[in-house]
């Protein structure tokens, strides 16, 4: 027979379930916004047929149908649900809630780190153009 589990033992759990989601939530948002830089150079290379660089087109100076579509706000929420689903499912081997929360720190730490090289290192010049 299972022992039965104290109401703070299911809050404790709850609330560690929230925190690693939220960990692991704001340090997939910096990879995910470089896809979606990613997906617009390359949507701008379909329609340009040259790799975008500095000034070369300016972004704002593609046709209208191309800066107004939502492609790239669906590949950045794409990109987000797929690392937090892959953060969480590496959590779900966690049992302790308290490690499961450094885990998911941990999670985070790599995947921002992740996203500021992709920023920083801007392979591509996919920054340095949409900041253009």
């Amino acid at each position: 027979m299972r022992p039965i589990r104290s109401h703070a033992t299911v809050v404790l759990n709850t609330f560690s379930w929230f925190a690693s989601t939220g960990l692991v939530l704001a340090g997939s948002l910096l990879p995910a916004l470089w896809v979606g830089m990613l997906v617009h150079a390359i949507r701008a290379w379909q329609v340009l047929g040259a790799w975008p660089s500095y000034n070369r087109p300016d972004p704002k100076d593609l046709p209208g149908w191309l800066v107004e579509d939502r492609i790239e706000i669906l590949a950045i929420a794409v990109a987000t649900v797929c690392l937090v689903g892959a953060g969480l499912s590496i959590l779900r081997k966690v049992g302790n809630p308290g490690r499961r929360t450094l885990a998911a720190g941990a999670i985070a730490i790599g995947l921002g780190l992740v996203g500021l090289g992709a920023w920083w290192l801007d392979p591509g010049g996919i920054v340095e153009w949409y900041a253009d």
